[in-house]
Order: C-alpha cells, then sequence, then structure tokens
C-alpha cells in the first residue's frame, strides 16, 4: 500500500495539469480508478476523524488510537476525479489541517497527531524537523504548495487568505539567496545544510499563487529562487550529481537520511517551476 500510495502522491495531482498530462497520459487512463479507490480507503468512513485523509504509514496505537497527519498530504487531497464524496473529503482534511497543524504564527508542524476515536487533536510534532517547536522548510512549503492547490479547486477565499498568511512567514525569513535551510532553527546556520528541494517546490507554488495575487510580487520572488537553484551553486553538471539536476536538498537529517543530496521530487518542482514561468510569460493560463 505505501508503495502505490508514493506512485499517487508523484503522479495522481498531474492528472489535472493537462500541461503535464502527455508523457504519463497511458498510465493515468489505465490507473485513474485505482488512484480514487486509494483515495476512498485513505479518507476512512464517513463521520470518522472529521473525513479526513489517515496518514498511511503512520497508524500508531498507544493506550488508544491515535493517526498521525502529515503535512505532506495537503497537495495531494483534490485529486478526486469529480467524486463528490472525496471532494468533501479533502475540504474536510483541509479545514481540519488548518485548524490543528499551524501555530497562530501561521508555521507549520511537520506532524498532527489525532485521536481517532474523538478527532480531537493531541498534539503538534515534528518528523523531520529540528524540533516540535520549529518551522521544518519542506513542510511550510508543502503548506504553500497545498493551500494554493485548495484554493485552486474550491475558489474559497479563506483557503487563499491562508496561503498567503503561511506564504509570507516563509518568505520574510529566508536567507539571502531564497533557498532555506533545512529547518528555519536549525542548529550551525549560516553552515548548517540548504534544501532545494524546499525551494523548488515553493517556486512552483508561488508561480501559480501569482496569478491569485497580484501586487505581491510573488511572481519576481520565484524567478529568483529558480535564477538560484539554476546557478552552479545548486545545479549539477551533466553526468554527474548521479544524473539529478539539482544537489543540495535533505530528505530526514533526525534520522540520518538522505542529507545533502539530491532527491527525484526536488527536481520534479523545478522542472514545474521551469514550466510554470514560461506559460506565465507567454501569456498561458496554468490551469
Amino acid at each position: 500500500m505505501l508503495a502505490c500510495i508514493y506512485i499517487f502522491c508523484i503522479y495522481g495531482p498531474r492528472y489535472c495539469h493537462n500541461g503535464f498530462v502527455t508523457h504519463f497520459k497511458l498510465f493515468l487512463d489505465k490507473f485513474k480508478l485505482f488512484f480514487l479507490k486509494i483515495g476512498k480507503i485513505l479518507s476512512g468512513k464517513p463521520g470518522s476523524f472529521g473525513e479526513g485523509l489517515l496518514q498511511q504509514s503512520r497508524l500508531i496505537r498507544r493506550g488508544g488510537d491515535q493517526c498521525r497527519r502529515e503535512q505532506d498530504e495537503e497537495k495531494n487531497c483534490f485529486f478526486h476525479g469529480g467524486n463528490p464524496y472525496l471532494y468533501d473529503v479533502a475540504v474536510s482534511h483541509a479545514d481540519k489541517t488548518m485548524k490543528c497543524q499551524f501555530r497562530p504564527d501561521y508555521t507549520s508542524y511537520h506532524v498532527a497527531v489525532y485521536d481517532t476515536i474523538t478527532g480531537n487533536l493531541i498534539k503538534g510534532v515534528t518528523h523531520q524537523g529540528y524540533a516540535d517547536s520549529t518551522m521544518w522548510a519542506r513542510g511550510q512549503a508543502w503548506a504553500i504548495y497545498g493551500y494554493t492547490v485548495v484554493y485552486r479547486e474550491t475558489k474559497d477565499p479563506k483557503y487563499l487568505d491562508f496561503a498567503q498568511k503561511v506564504t509570507d512567514v516563509y518568505l520574510e525569513r529566508l536567507p539571502e539567496d531564497k533557498v532555506p535551510y533545512w529547518d528555519f532553527s536549525a542548529p550551525g546556520i549560516p553552515d548548517a545544510p540548504r534544501d532545494a528541494s524546499a525551494a523548488a517546490c515553493t517556486a512552483s507554488a508561488l508561480y501559480e499563487l501569482s496569478t491569485y495575487i497580484p501586487g505581491k510580487n510573488y511572481k519576481e520572488t520565484a524567478d529568483k529562487i529558480m535564477e538560484n537553484l539554476g546557478s552552479p551553486a545548486y545545479r549539477a553538471e551533466v553526468g554527474t550529481n548521479g544524473n539529478f539536476i539539482l544537489m543540495h536538498s535533505v530528505g530526514s537529517i533526525p534520522h540520518g537520511a538522505e542529507v545533502d543530496v539530491p532527491l527525484n521530487y526536488a527536481d520534479y518542482y523545478f522542472l514545474e517551476g521551469i514550466m510554470r514561468k514560461r506559460d506565465l510569460e507567454s501569456n498561458k493560463k496554468l490551469f
């Protein structure tokens, strides 16, 4: 099941992105119903846990049922294939996450732990960030991307307002080159590892967000991020870096995994950002 979910996370959202579907259309047509079935499995039964998505690998039992939701999920929620039940699940998930998985300053917890019986929040914690109280860079990038998608799919202005708030708190704390340290409170700054994957995800989201909120310089900020990611400081020479495009991403420093390495999703969002920049500057609609 876990492998299936990762397939869903990578290819599912692109089902609705006509500009990206060309190479995956046969794959997506064949597995559309499969993706929708996964969505129903993850959503739980009506009335349970606010009808939100259960994080597939984090169901744990410690003196009662607890379930962890990760910030990563938000960007995947609106692959509903026109199914009204799954659409309602996605909206419920977005609302629950907005209420429970963010601090008063709009920085995010990577993980929210819930009681699956009552649906009540138990606590907000980190899994890959520095500490429970800090802003893990990629987690906040997922939130920026995710709530931009939520607004796109719902057109509810409360989500656009929220997307702006989670974006601005991230942008105002960036270093000069706009590529974040792996955690905004990481020890060892300015020598702490950067996370190019968080930067690429944010840049791609900013291109879309700029079309909903003109006048905030989001596109200009995205251009600056992409320019720096495309520089020799982060973009590898052809034939090096395991044939990945970007260097200097971080998977999980607390687990000693994927530290200062290339990551496939860093390259993915970098390429998506390039395509969105191209389309915007050609006066094409992104969606």
